[in-house]
């Protein structure tokens, strides 16, 4: 069945039977779920750490403490610089090794404005939608704009917009609007799905919103941010399949200047960006941009997420700002 954009009938729904019947599961695989180092769990192991968990790894376990550590203070030194240097104002840093679970932070529950981060949830509820409902993925709408694109007001505008009068598929949609972090498909999804299953997704994945509990418009932070990431890693909300889609398409984001270029280019990152620019309404004059980048960097045998926000005055210096810290993470993870 087709719909047009304009006047779009809302998604049923789901019920609360339904809801409560979504399981997540969790298998691994070879590109986005890499396999770790077995941990040293002999019986000198178990013995000697007897009290602790039980899959510890004797042999690396004061290594990755000591490396932590360092991430840690030559993140925090190179933040200082920057801000003596005046390329940034503002950041925050959340870093985890998903394979020794210790994490590093910097700033952490400094709230921002996340702009196209949160179009990674609407997909995620798309795709919880469809644990129940599959034919939603296939469900079509044409778009039908009615007023001027909303990727005017982005400075990484999308590679691949959508083509007016063109019939797209919920997946089509989701597509664009992960990998080209296109604000018409977000809104053309957004309008599509009924509010209160969204907004529920939000809550459950940790996010208030202005409407339900957050700021006016710094609402979110990089730790919060971060643990969507993991539960798409583990595949904890989602069912593995939908976690594999959700993070496939973020390998594609077409955002090279953030925290992939600090990354080998052999090494998959799935990550999404935002942004968010205040105008000085009397002059037009850009006030403060705000330039965030978060992801999984699936590093052989270390696999680790990176959360990275930043407020300053210029794009350029901000995204130099997240190259850097993803270089000093990189090379020390």
């Amino acid at each position: 069945m087709k719909s047009t954009g304009k006047g779009l009938r809302p998604i049923v729904l789901l019920s609360a039977v339904a809801l409560a019947s979504l399981a997540a599961g969790f298998t691994a695989s070879h590109y986005l779920f890499p396999n770790v180092a077995s941990p040293d769990n002999s019986a000198e192991c178990v013995k000697k750490y007897s009290l602790l968990r039980g899959d510890i790894d004797c042999t690396s376990v004061n290594d990755d403490y000591e490396r932590v550590n360092k991430i840690q203070d030559d993140l925090n030194a190179y933040i200082d610089q920057q801000k003596t240097d005046g390329n940034v104002t503002r950041v925050s840093i959340f870093f985890r090794d998903l394979s020794s679970r210790r994490w590093a932070a910097v700033n952490k529950d400094e709230k921002y404005a996340p702009g196209s981060m949160l179009k990674v949830v609407i997909a995620i509820a798309y795709y919880k939608l469809a644990e129940v409902e599959p034919q939603i993925l296939s469900q079509e709408y044409i778009y039908n704009p009615t007023a001027k694109s909303m990727n005017d007001i982005e400075t990484f505008k999308p590679k691949d917009p959508l083509i007016p009068g063109k019939s797209y598929t919920v997946k089509e949609l989701i597509t664009h609007t992960i990998i080209d972090s296109d604000n018409e498909t977000a809104t053309l999804l957004s309008n599509s799905i009924d509010k209160s299953f969204l907004d529920k997704v939000f809550s459950d994945l940790g996010i208030l919103l202005p409407t339900t509990g957050g700021g006016e418009e710094n609402f979110l932070g990089v730790e919060t941010y971060s643990g969507i990431l993991r539960t798409l890693y583990l595949a904890a909300y989602l069912n593995a399949n939908n976690s594999q889609e959700v993070l496939s398409l973020m390998t594609k984001a077409s955002f090279p200047e953030g925290i992939t270029n600090g990354v080998s280019d052999d090494v998959p990152v799935a990550h999404k960006f935002g942004e968010r620019k205040v105008i000085d309404p009397k002059t037009g004059a850009e006030e403060t941009a705000e330039l965030h980048d978060c992801g999984i960097i699936y590093k052989t045998n270390h696999p680790y997420i990176l959360c990275i926000m930043t407020e300053g005055t210029t794009y350029d210096h901000l995204a130099n700002v997240l190259t850097g810290i993803s270089k000093i993470v990189f090379q020390n993870e």
